[in-house]
């Protein structure tokens, strides 16, 4: 019995008087983890060695902003075990921590010293934290050495390449260092900084940036090569912001189909979509006003084409190939004069815009515009022409012939010397040079979802031809603008009721077998779905009317679901509503497609002469069906 009271009350006593013991009990004493800062003072000043109790306390004091007394710890942990990497490393945090408040006169002394302690630690034990290392460059590019301190980054990023802290110091050196490049008026020192910002992070956006430098420069091609490299980037094609500054970029270099197959990829929600619709809607009617234009050449009616290119260049004054064919044109039809002055409003216009080839081919021009300069008279020939003007020497004077003023191009990228040879170079009339035959989805952009309200249709009465009137029924029934439905059938089958694609899909609207099936069509199953039966009666997908009309309740059911957003549907019906949700699905037939048919579409609703042969193609294709 005395036995357990004495238990109890020893181990009841033991918690209280242990503190004090001079020597420690293991079980008995509270963990430093759990300790409170008194706490750990109270212990520190009785055992000043305990290293673990001071780094603890000193952790305490830092978590708690006080870093002039964590520092004081730290010191002292440091004098304890010089050779502690953790000790050392948390001296270096510290003192770059203190260094960055609002002290007056705080250098980095203390850092760098403890910076270096703790790299020469790390060098002995082949640790590869490289924290002394870092200390140091963070340290030298706030004491405003960033070369330096570059170089300690990149040392560290050639063994570590994934050191987080190391990539945002020198991201951060190289971003300053190229601002302070353009500052200085030394761009392609800036291109050059940011380039190994690219190398180090792997971070393609960069090259957008570099790419507007380059241009600003007049480096078109280097440019190029940047924009590509954004372009195979899977991870920035779906940011809107990077498809507007690629758009924009694009722009820039004169290639305005590529430009509007970025903005196309806008999706709407975002604030830069009605920008982008407006750029894709100037640059539609540019397209379709080169295409008339080229018909125009095509059809012989030159004097036609030279109204419609005037009027290309006088809404967008940078459109090279406009003013480049008018030259042309104009040359051909004996206009010189007119011709040359276009010619040098062409090459006013910014290097950025020209390639070599185009270069080239404004050397060319110049050398065929410019009249061949007189021979010098031989002394015989002069002899008696100073004879009979003898009594009116101003006259003998001004009699001589001068050489006509031929004024150079002022494009740096025309400016070279000419080839030689040129002036003798046969040149064949450009309007049977150039024109070549006019296919819209081969250099139409695509539009946006952003266009102008439907045309009405032709007449408004009932047109006399049934099978147009059933046309117009049709599309009339499923809420689709003729000029789209046109240009829908355009693209598919080129007005061909019996058309078979190598996926299997037939028919005027190109229609899948399965596809067909759900719409209502009567379609066998076959072995080869590339070898249809290309009979109406077996296969209703090859009756015209039937086809057409599956085709357009199709179209207008995407349309309904995508709120009337034509290239949203267009994607759908083309790659599947599951690819296609707030923007165009990202296949780059899909894309091409969805282009080649908004470029249709508003051809035909800016000339009703195009919409007339359209329409009057897809009667006859009704017609040819039925009769087969």
């Amino acid at each position: 019995m005395r036995k357990s009271v004495c238990i109890l009350l020893l181990s009841a006593l033991l918690p209280l008087v242990a503190p004090a013991l001079p020597i420690k009990i293991p079980f008995l004493t509270k963990p430093v983890e759990k300790m409170s800062i008194e706490e750990l003072e109270r212990r520190v000043e009785r055992n000043p060695n305990d290293l673990k109790a001071r780094i603890r306390l000193a952790e305490l004091y830092y978590e708690k902003g006080e870093l002039e007394k964590a520092a004081g710890q730290f010191e002292k942990a440091y004098r304890i075990s010089p050779h502690d990497r953790s000790v050392v490393e948390n001296l270096a945090s510290t003192y770059e921590m203190i260094s960055l408040t609002a002290q007056a006169n705080r250098d980095f002394k203390k850092a760098m010293e403890y910076a270096l302690k703790l790299r020469q630690i790390e060098s002995k034990t082949g640790l590869i934290g490289f924290r002394g290392e870092y200390q140091m460059a963070l340290t030298l590019a706030k004491e405003g050495k960033r070369d330096q301190a570059f170089k300690l980054a990149e040392a560290i990023l050639r063994v570590a390449p994934n050191h987080r802290n190391a990539i945002s110091l020198a991201v951060t050196i190289l971003a300053e260092q190229a601002r302070e490049s353009l500052r200085r008026d030394k761009p392609m020192m800036a291109v050059e900084k940011l380039r190994k910002i690219v190398r180090i992070t792997g971070d393609d956006s960069f090259r957008l940036q570099i790419a507007r430098i380059l241009l600003a420069n007049g480096e078109r091609e280097e440019a190029l090569k940047e924009l590509k490299s954004v372009e195979k980037n899977g991870l920035l094609a779906r940011d809107d912001e990077v498809q507007y500054r690629l758009g924009i970029l694009y722009g820039k270099l004169g290639d305005y189909d590529a430009q509007s197959l970025h903005l196309l990829n806008i999706s709407p929600g975002s604030p830069r979509y009605k920008e982008a619709q407006s750029v894709l809607e100037r640059n539609y009617r540019m397209t379709s006003l080169m295409v008339k234009a080229r018909d125009a050449i095509k059809a012989g009616r030159i004097e036609e084409a030279v109204d419609i290119l005037k009027e290309i260049t006088s809404i967008l004054p940078e459109h090279v190939a406009a003013k480049l064919l008018l030259v042309k044109l104009l040359a051909g039809e004996g206009r010189r004069e007119e011709a040359k002055d276009v010619l040098d409003d062409l090459c006013s216009l910014p290097e950025r815009l020209f390639d070599e080839k185009i270069a080239q081919e404004i050397r060319d021009l110049y050398a065929e515009l410019s009249p061949p300069k007189p021979s010098k008279p031989t002394t015989a020939e002069v002899k008696p022409e100073v004879v009979t003007v003898e009594p009116s020497p101003p006259q003998e004077t001004s009699s001589k012939p001068k050489p006509p003023e031929t004024s150079p191009p002022s494009s740096p990228a025309v400016a070279a010397s000419k080839p030689a040879g040129s002036e003798t170079a046969e040149s064949s009339p450009p309007p049977q040079e150039t024109p070549s035959k006019p296919k819209p989805p081969e250099t139409s952009p695509p539009s946006s979802s952003a266009i102008a309200p439907p045309k009405p249709a032709e007449s408004e009465g009932i047109p006399i031809d049934p099978i147009e009137r059933r046309i117009r029924g049709i599309v009339r029934e499923n809420g689709v603008e003729l000029a789209l439905a046109l240009a829908l059938v355009k693209m598919e089958s080129n007005m061909n009721p019996f058309a078979v694609s190598k996926a299997g899909a037939a028919g005027l609207c190109q229609l899948m077998p399965a596809t067909a099936r759900e719409l209502g069509l009567k379609v066998p199953k076959y072995p080869n779905p590339r070898r249809p039966t290309r009979d109406p009666k077996v296969d209703e997908r090859f009756d015209p009317e039937k086809s057409f009309e599956a085709g357009m309740r199709y179209l207008g059911k995407m349309l309904r679901r995508y709120n009337d957003n034509p290239p949203l549907a267009l994607s759908a019906y083309n790659a599947g509503a599951g690819r296609t949700k707030r923007r165009v699905a990202r296949i780059p037939e899909t894309t091409a497609y969805v282009a080649d048919i908004m470029t249709y579409y508003y051809m035909y609703n800016s000339d009703q002469d195009e919409m007339r042969k359209a329409l009057n193609a897809l009667i006859a294709a009704f017609k040819k069906g039925g009769s087969r």
